[in-house]
């Protein structure tokens, strides 16, 4: 017997002698690949081998003077179903190394050219390694042909054999791996997470329509992640695209500084927003970068929306979380931003909230208050009045913002059904369904710490509505808090009430948030305290309703006393505003130089003062209604 074994022909699926075909490959991997499935007993299923390649070495950061070196393997490879319903995938060893060809490609920041190198066999690795069956490859790209400090450089790996077997990693054509280079020690001029921006097309990034773009991100002791394929930057922001905003005011679309969003394909990007926790991610396909650019009172603090981000925190409302990153475009320094979460499905899975209820974005300065429907039949927009057919398409007024849920059509009648429901509580006094379609106790905490913190943009818009599936019941969550902590003036520091002056102006170019009762009040953006004051363009209907109905029930209006009783508290008496700006600003404050030097905003220390004092006068200003 042990004669006529040692005659028996080897299973190899091929002679070294001769080259094989294409479909005795196939035909020997797959028979490799059963074999080794029954002898597991765990695998219920193969299915057809597949030629590719997988990297082992990618690095994500280049040091320069350095080869960045690349490994990969290559070979035929499976993935299989487990008894137990897992997937499994096993390297088969029917493959011939030296039939293959595999290369790396790489270009260097927005080069046309590409530039290959040929990657070598290593050495095989020991038998006891679980992938000694798949032959390894190194390659290095020179660090002559590396780009400057901050630069990138995309790579990926093609692997050739025969009868045309091809592979590509990554494998979807146009998706590159990247690495920055010195991107650790770039990373270390900061306490901050560095964002690592790259666009070819920087005229286009700063409009509206998205263009493509890679993303590198670093956090102090972690490594760098880099994002490229499918991934875009665009601008964001308020302001008309195709006309000047009223009174010549300019929107926040048209900063020197934009704020920008990134578009990842899918949930991608891994973002840590709570620094304090440091082994919990959220993986989001968008995320926002604001810029602080222009602050109310004329100064640029960086601190507003991460403050506010933090009290509604710490007051226990759902609420986008922010952090500041440094920002660096094409490898230079272009400014201290802020990173804003998306009020999306991976937001409200984070916060605790059903993704597949509901979730409207109210994007329009006047119309998407919660106003009633338009119940005329010649009217082509159901939110805007008076807007004819002869003036064009209807406006954006609630933007569908529930990406868990596709069936945005039954969405719209769930908003449309709350406007009504809000409609017989403003307009005919019915408070009885209050309680059953707005989740009150989540709504009065959130008007609430709007209330403490002073956000004067939230009457109409820079909010989202959300609806629980389980109890149909809506709740607001605050959007865009860079104008929280709102001042008299936009342009300068001061008070309009300063030496005896009348607080409350007539005219509509100065909005006197700190001093006038119209706006400091508690019941602003009920319908005696709109928004805005102007009477052209039906400006001071930008009240918002769902508000107004909370405080016309008794009980409702109550609980937001209490409620506003215990923010004045909890974030302005026991100094939590105040010392979270001032330990903030330590933090911040040499990011927040160069970029002040850069964008030419002022004195860093001075804005931070008076933020503070705004802080203390809005408490003062509560404590006299309360």
């Amino acid at each position: 017997m042990l004669r006529a074994a040692s005659r028996r022909r080897p299973l190899a699926p091929f002679s070294p002698r001769s080259t094989p075909s294409r479909a005795r490959l196939m035909f020997a991997a797959r028979l490799a690949l059963v074999l080794a499935a029954s002898c597991a007993f765990v695998v219920a299923r193969a299915e057809e081998p597949t030629f590719e390649a997988r990297t082992t070495t990618r690095p994500t950061s280049a040091r320069a003077g350095e080869d960045l070196r690349v490994a990969a393997r290559v070979g035929f490879s499976d993935a299989f179903s487990s008894s137990r319903g897992a997937r499994l995938a096993r390297w088969s060893d029917a493959f011939d190394a030296s039939y293959a060809t595999v290369e790396l490609h790489y270009r260097v920041m927005w080069d046309d050219e590409t530039r290959v190198v040929a990657m070598t066999r290593a050495p095989s690795p020991s038998p006891s390694s679980a992938s000694a069956s798949a032959p390894s490859f190194e390659g290095a790209i020179p660090a002559s042909n590396l780009p400057t400090r901050g630069g990138m450089v995309r790579y990926w790996i093609v692997a050739r054999g025969l009868d045309g077997l091809y592979a590509r990693k990554p494998s979807r054509q146009g998706d590159h791996y990247g690495a920055v280079v010195d991107a650790e020690a770039i990373g270390g001029e900061t306490t901050l997470p560095t964002l690592f921006v790259f666009a070819s097309d920087v005229a286009g990034s700063e409009r509206d329509d998205p263009v493509p773009c890679s993303v590198a991100y670093h956090e102090p002791g972690r490594v760098v992640r880099f994002y490229d394929g499918g991934v875009t930057i665009r601008r964001r922001g308020s302001g008309r695209r195709d006309k000047a905003n009223m009174f010549g005011k300019g929107g926040s679309k048209d900063w020197p500084k934009r704020k920008f969003k990134l578009d990842f394909r899918g949930k991608a990007f891994r973002a840590r927003w709570d620094e304090n926790v440091p082994d919990v991610e959220t993986k989001v396909e968008e995320i926002n970068l604001h810029s602080s650019f222009d602050e109310p009172g004329g100064t640029t603090s960086y601190l507003r929306e991460t403050l506010a981000a933090a009290a509604f925190k710490r007051f226990g409302v759902k609420a986008p979380e922010a952090r500041h990153v440094v920002v660096r475009r094409n490898g230079e320094f272009f400014g201290l931003y802020v990173m804003v979460e998306q009020p999306d499905d991976s937001f409200l899975a984070r916060a605790g909230l059903d993704p597949s209820g509901s979730m409207f974005k109210a994007v329009h300065w006047k119309y998407s208050n919660l106003r009633p429907l338009v119940q005329h039949s010649w009217v082509p927009c159901e939110f805007a009045p008076e807007w004819e057919s002869g003036w064009g398409p209807c406006p954006e007024v609630y933007r569908y913002a529930a990406v868990a849920d596709p069936d945005e059509t039954r969405a719209v009648g769930e908003l449309k059904a709350f406007i009504n429901d809000l409609d017989a509580v403003n307009r005919g006094g019915d408070t009885s369904r209050l309680w059953d379609v707005v989740d009150v106790n989540a709504v009065v905490k959130e008007m609430a710490v709007q209330t403490a913190l002073l956000h004067q943009d939230r009457c109409a818009k820079n909010y989202f509505v959300h609806r629980n599936p389980s109890d149909g019941k809506w709740r607001r969550i605050p959007w865009d808090m860079e104008d929280a902590f709102a001042t008299d003036y936009r342009d300068r520091d001061g008070r309009c009430d300063a030496n005896g002056r009348e607080p409350c102006r007539g005219d509509s170019g100065t909005y006197c948030v700190m001093s006038c009762e119209w706006w400091n009040s508690p019941y602003f953006c009920d319908e005696n305290h709109p928004q805005d004051i102007f009477t052209e363009s039906d400006g001071r209907s930008t009240w918002n309703h769902l508000v107004n109905a909370v405080l016309k029930d008794g009980g409702a209006r109550d609980a937001y006393a209490r409620e506003l009783q215990r923010a004045l508290t909890t974030l302005h008496l026991s100094g939590f505003l105040e010392d979270t700006a001032r330990a903030t600003a330590e933090k911040i404050k040499n990011d927040a130089a160069r970029d002040a030097k850069k964008w030419g905003r002022g004195d860093f220390a001075a804005s931070v003062d008076a933020l503070v004092r705004q802080t203390r006068d809005r408490a003062a200003t509560l404590r006299e209604y309360l």
